[in-house]
């Protein structure tokens, strides 16, 4: 079999870190493409490993073999989910170029790097060039200079400063074995000039991050949990700490390591277990540390500014620490740059974008658009396909005109909205959102408790139009990715205190109709209805579970919760009014459910006792 005439111009970018795995397709003829394992498999946080290579780790086979379990297994709170890559990586490949007529073998071109897992040339040998027989396997790329590729090459900009940070990358040869944490870089076209790196420990924003969350009972992936409790806490750990912080001009920094750090913190009471109640403390705690990042990357920013030319007026973020939404905003603004791009798969899932763009316009100069029109990059259905599906299944719907899902809405109606590519991003932009009235100010207890399930100290997000996002929050600029966090405006806040966090904040995602027609329509026909351009919108899936891929996920999803309405493309599904009755929780539930929400009531009278008299 030869390849097709689609086999020139076709890139696969793979990563696989401790983080999770995912491909990625950039393509001349057939686009971008991108979706997480996780998204596939059902299962957050899953890993990708050669058979081998799972086998030794999980037996500690050598020194290097040993770390690497006891921090996965650390990270985690044990092993964490690993997936064979001879067993899953073909289906899980076919499922990201579904509908498309192309093979493994019009694959051209594979770029990944070395450090990741189950594509490093160390342990997988050939592996690779036998799923893609016709094509180049590159492996070069150090993981912060993918970093830096990721924060600029999806961004509209012709040219701009680009800063990445995270815990760490792999040990490198031309560092004598260091860890590159921070980097600090001027990109213009195909050039990218690094101006400043910094690493780990001594320099590591993640790291610190992490140490602290871990010392409040989270765990990889949940640093978000630390940065919504914040808003809860005052001062008192930041001042003890902050002290001990020494901020260099190049960007770099000084802080005590993680065993002093620790025997510091041991003092505010750590929570040992993840049932342990979440005190006051713990928000102090939390916010300290939210500080002290904030004062780390406002220091990065002012000495890239110093770097950069006075005519590049952008700056692109990348790296886990980009997910950090309260910090990007408030070093954003204190910055000279009049805009920002922050990837919206800015950690290391986002490699596998990455590495496509790059193999694509890098390596093979592929006439691709310059910036990533949006966040939708996962296998699409159509709308007639979602409609033949919802035929196939017998299900009973009717229109799903704006007007009537506004009218759900208004209702107090929770509704669930499929359709398209699923966001690669962790955020939900409206393809596989969850969505409801931002006015009743229980509204957020309610998804939580009939849906989400999660802590109640975490925010949900508002989406609002893009031309009243001014009227409605404290912002310059656009915000399509739910990457920044900026105050509602005061004399708003009454009015949506379902998206309005404790310390008047929002994490806004802004919708243009070119961003995404439906979710507008709806947005601007709720505003019609109630006055109000702004909508709840929060990921579709339930607390542990990563966000639902394919329509059997969504309708699962929906059948099991307290969802009222799902919007499957063009077709509108609604609960009987005897459906949405569901059976009274048992007594432990409620008890555990009164329990939470006093912490949660102890949380807020803690935050507001801190808020100056007026």
């Amino acid at each position: 079999m030869t390849a097709s005439s689609d086999s020139r111009g076709n890139v696969i970018g793979l990563c696989s870190t401790g983080h999770g795995a995912a491909i990625a397709l950039a393509s001349a003829r057939h686009g971008v493409r991108a979706l997480t394992l996780d998204r596939f498999t059902g299962h957050k946080h899953s890993l990708l490993f050669t058979r081998r290579e799972r086998d030794e780790i999980r037996r500690g086979a050598t020194p290097i073999d040993r770390q690497i379990n006891e921090a996965l297994s650390y990270s985690y709170d044990g092993f964490p989910r690993a997936h064979v890559i001879e067993e899953t990586f073909l289906p899980f490949l076919h499922a990201v170029l579904r509908g498309l007529p192309l093979t493994p073998r019009d694959i051209d071109l594979v770029v990944t790097s070395d450090c990741h897992f189950g594509f490093n040339s160390g342990r997988v040998g050939g592996l690779l060039r036998s799923f893609f027989p016709n094509a180049e396997v590159v492996r070069s790329l150090e993981h912060h200079a993918i970093h830096q590729w990721q924060a600029f090459l999806p961004s509209p900009f012709a040219a701009a400063a680009v800063l990445t940070a995270d815990e760490s990358g792999e040990a490198l040869d031309r560092l004598g074995g260091r860890k590159v944490a921070m980097t600090l870089a001027v990109a213009r076209g195909t050039a990218m000039e690094v101006v400043h790196e910094h690493t780990h420990p001594r320099s590591s924003p993640g790291l610190l991050y992490a140490d602290v969350s871990r010392h409040l009972g989270y765990h990889a992936g949940e640093e978000g949990k630390t940065m919504g409790l914040a808003a809860f806490g005052g001062d008192c750990v930041y001042r003890a700490l902050a002290p001990h912080l020494t901020l260099h001009r190049d960007g770099s920094f000084d802080f005590m390591d993680t065993p002093e750090l620790l025997a510091r913190l041991a003092r505010w009471s750590p929570r040992r277990e993840r049932r342990d109640p979440v005190l006051p403390v713990h928000a102090d705690i939390a916010h300290g540390v939210q500080r002290l990042l904030e004062d780390i990357m406002g220091n990065a920013m002012r000495a890239l500014e110093a770097a950069t030319p006075p005519d590049i007026e952008a700056v692109c973020l990348a790296g886990g620490v980009a997910l950090n939404s309260c910090a990007n905003e408030r070093i954003f603004r204190a910055s000279r740059f009049k805009d920002i791009y922050v990837c919206p798969n800015a950690g290391d899932d986002g490699h596998a974008l990455a590495c496509a763009l790059y193999g694509a316009r890098m390596l093979r100069g592929l006439a691709m658009p310059r910036g990533m029109a949006h966040d939708y990059l996962g296998p699409a259905r159509g709308d007639d396909a979602l409609r033949a599906e919802v035929a196939a299944r017998g299900l009973e719907v009717i229109e799903a005109t704006p007007d009537a899902v506004a009218a759900l809405l208004a209702e107090g109606r929770i509704v669930g909205l499929y359709q398209g590519g699923a966001e690669f991003g962790p955020r939900a932009l409206g393809n596989r959102s969850i969505l409801a009235d931002p006015r009743p100010a229980g509204m957020a207890v309610q998804v939580n408790a009939r849906v989400k399930h999660r802590e109640l100290y975490r925010p949900y997000a508002p989406v609002v139009l893009e031309e009243k996002v001014h009227e409605w929050f404290e912002m310059r600029g656009r915000s399509p990715y739910m990457l920044r966090v900026v105050p509602v405006r005061p004399d708003r806040r009454a009015r949506v205190p379902a998206i309005t966090h404790i310390d008047g904040t929002a994490r806004v995602q802004t919708i243009g109709r070119a961003d995404n027609p439906r979710l507008y329509d709806i947005v601007a026909a709720f505003e019609r209805r109630t006055g109000i351009p702004v909508i709840m919108n929060t990921s579709f899936n339930l607390a542990g579970k990563p966000v639902v891929e394919t329509l059997d996920d969504a309708l699962d999803c929906y059948r099991v919760t307290g969802i009222d309405a799902l919007v499957i493309g063009p077709c509108l599904l609604v609960k009987p009014e005897e459906e949405r009755a569901h059976a009274p929780p048992s007594p432990a539930a409620m008890a555990a459910e009164m329990t939470e929400l006093r912490e949660y009531e102890v949380l807020c009278d803690h935050a507001r006792a801190l808020e100056p008299a007026a």
